[in-house]
């Protein structure tokens, strides 16, 4: 899954800058909140844990379909901790480091304008979740997103895009013989703003 967008985009990037068609590539940082998991084993963590609230960034190709839709290409990582919340007067305990990664491809849809381009994005792809703990290994789930928000252009080469961006990750494991399964219902939660 790691190697899906830079393949993509040897692929398909050169043939279309060869005809010509102009390709959108969007550097991003941003906040992403949100994010329960609990394990499968009692032996990983016992209680339910939150993925800390923290920074992200990551990088976005846009490949032009038509005039209003565009091909996206999307990876960003989120480097956090696993927290168990405190009481009201406590903080929170903080329990391993983890980084998250998401990998999506999808579409976006223009609608209109030359200077402000609102848009609305979706997409599908995969999480890897890799904690930070001796014994434990990285594991790959199905996700997807739905963002939507605005691209500012000061030229036509060059603008700035603002989006809010909602993920949904499939955690349910469905295996009895995993150390590191996580398992909080089936869904994992958590949204994200990225300029």
């Amino acid at each position: 899954m790691r190697k899906l967008l830079p393949l993509l985009t040897l692929l398909v990037a050169p043939s279309l800058l060869a005809q010509g068609i102009g390709l959108e590539l969007t550097p991003f940082a941003g906040f992403r909140t949100g994010g329960t998991i609990t394990s499968a084993s009692t032996d990983f963590f016992g209680d339910p844990v939150k993925v800390d609230d923290s920074g992200t960034y990551g990088l976005a190709l846009d490949i032009p379909i038509t005039n209003d839709i565009q091909l996206e290409l999307m990876a960003n990582r989120q480097d956090s901790s696993f927290v168990r919340r405190g009481g009201l007067f406590e903080p929170d305990n903080r329990i391993a480091d983890v980084a998250l990664t998401y990998y999506q491809i999808g579409g976006l849809w223009e609608l209109g304008g030359r200077s402000v381009r609102p848009f609305i994005v979706l997409g599908v792809g995969g999480t890897t979740i890799k904690p930070d703990i001796p014994g434990v290994r990285a594991e790959n789930r199905l996700s997807g997103n739905l963002g939507a928000g605005a691209k500012f252009f000061a030229t036509n080469n060059l603008g700035v895009r603002v989006e809010a961006r909602g993920y949904w990750t499939s955690i349910d494991s469905g295996r009895d013989d995993c150390f590191s399964c996580y398992n909080s219902g089936g869904d994992f939660y958590q949204a994200e703003a990225n300029v």
